[in-house]
């Protein structure tokens, strides 16, 4: 099993063109695979390289990949930072009567539907 990563390289020619200098940049897309397992060396019972016919012995170890997710971050209203509480009721009042002045607008469209 392998996992794909992008990697894009960056050209850049210049090519005259009827007789003026003409600069062409070209992105190339190259997908790597990448296998998801490690060959490491086999070793015994005493820490040594096992050998046969002169070679050492290889075996494969599947290699752990974290996928990390981005934090949820919640977002801080600057503005409200140096408002004290009768500012802050004060405006949720008069939002709150906007609100009431929009329900009653929109009850009254419908009873004439």
């Amino acid at each position: 099993m392998t996992i794909d990563e992008e990697k894009v390289t960056e050209s850049t020619t210049i090519k005259i063109i009827d007789g003026i200098p003409v600069q062409k940049t070209t992105l190339k897309t190259e997908i790597i695979k990448v296998p998801q397992f490690k060959k490491i060396a086999v070793v015994d019972e005493n820490g040594e390289n096992v050998m046969v016919d002169e070679k050492q012995v290889m075996h494969s170890v599947p290699i752990m990949h974290l996928v990390t997710k981005p934090k949820l971050t919640t977002p801080i209203i600057e503005d409200c930072l140096s408002l004290n509480s009768d500012q802050i009721y004060a405006a949720m009042y008069g939002a709150i009567q906007l609100l009431i002045a929009k329900v009653e607008q929109l009850e009254n469209q419908n009873q004439k539907i």
